[in-house]
């Protein structure tokens, strides 16, 4: 309602003080920050099962390692050999599994992370939630770009609260052990092709070395995740910014 000389109304229109504070980014949640803690602990689950499925499957490949050598005298009967390849088998399947689990959680949080800084207007937001989780699918790449989208929400989450920097490091080690995995895989898998003893020891010995890289690269993410979940619930009562202002 808006008043004229002596008092007199000239506008009786009033303003939607909602609508003035929501936010209008088109990458922004319309009705503000939204919580990550279900998305986080359920990806540090299936992060920490999958740690053990590749501890499991490290195993295997020693295994397999060992079956391959040509100095080895296989003491395993035809019966005990197809149940060790039935085990194998569902390991595998189990793995996958879990894998691609915790991948969803994984870019669900990312997506939603993202989306909050966005939601802030976070000076560190430079990436869009879809390619913060797009990226990893782009070849050549998914090099780099993931980390430096994992980088904003983890740089941007404690800024936001007012806290400093925490630095690369923790961004370093995880991805790392990550592009070392997938190499040490690829490898794998092409060495695979050549039908030979030599060969299969040298691919299951790339598997042994993805999977100890793999797990590696889950423990170092759930040490980012964890932290910037926990700060990532500050943002629902607003930056460190909007609560002095």
């Amino acid at each position: 309602m808006e008043f004229g000389e002596n008092g007199a109304v000239i506008s009786n229109k009033t303003q939607d003080k909602t609508s003035l504070d929501a936010p209008t980014h088109k990458h922004a949640f319309i009705d503000g920050p939204r919580s990550v803690t279900g998305l986080s602990r359920w990806a540090v689950y299936l992060l920490a099962a999958f740690i053990f499925a590749e501890l499991i499957w490290c195993l295997v490949s020693s295994l397999l390692i060992w079956l391959y050598l040509p100095s080895t005298v296989v003491p395993f009967t035809q019966t005990q050999l197809a149940s060790i390849d039935n085990f194998i088998v569902v390991s595998g399947l189990i793995h996958t599994l879990l894998f691609w689990s915790a991948a969803i959680l994984v870019m669900r949080f990312t997506f939603r992370a993202m989306k909050n800084l966005h939601t802030i207007g976070s000076n560190f937001a430079e990436m869009s939630p879809a390619w913060a989780v797009g990226w990893y699918f782009v070849p050549f790449a998914n090099l780099w770009q993931p980390a430096k989208g994992m980088s904003q929400i983890y740089n941007g989450t404690f800024t936001a609260v007012g806290e400093s920097l925490p630095g690369e490091s923790r961004i370093a080690i995880w991805w790392t052990f990550w592009v070392i995995s997938n190499i040490a895989t690829n490898i794998s898998m092409r060495i695979s092709g050549f039908d030979n003893m030599g060969a299969g020891v040298a691919s299951f010995s790339f598997d042994l070395a993805s999977s100890l890289f793999g797990l590696l690269s889950a423990w170092a993410l759930i040490r980012l995740i964890r932290p910037t979940a926990e700060k990532q619930e500050l943002l629902k009562h607003g930056s460190f910014a909007q609560v002095f202002d």
